[in-house]
């Protein structure tokens, strides 16, 4: 298991911007995560994106965090968020998620 889900590399073209596809990667990948048994995700955005992450349950970390100030030395326009307290999407995740995923996935 891993304790922090790190989100990399998530975009979603231009002519399926707005479809749901996006919203829906996103709590897949979460999904994916709190079945492995991660209770917080990080992620580095683009400032464009942020307000779309915040719908999702993410936040800003602070500029003053010393990973906020990595981040930003490897990528200078880049945002980090976080969501803490990964939660199942419904009651039923449980069960789904024991056996169900491999590192082989």
């Amino acid at each position: 298991t891993a304790d922090v889900l790190v989100i990399e590399q998530l975009a979603v073209v231009d002519c399926l911007r707005g479809s749901g596809l996006g919203k829906s990667l996103v709590r897949r990948v979460l999904w994916e995560g709190t079945c492995r048994g991660a209770f917080r995700a990080l992620l580095a955005s683009v400032d464009a994106a942020v307000p779309f992450y915040e719908q999702l349950g993410f936040q800003r970390v602070p500029a003053e965090d010393e990973l906020a100030n990595l981040i930003e030395d490897l990528w200078s326009d880049a945002v980090l968020l976080t969501r803490d307290a990964l939660e199942p999407f419904d009651d039923s995740i449980e069960s789904l998620c024991s056996g169900s995923i491999t590192d082989d996935d």
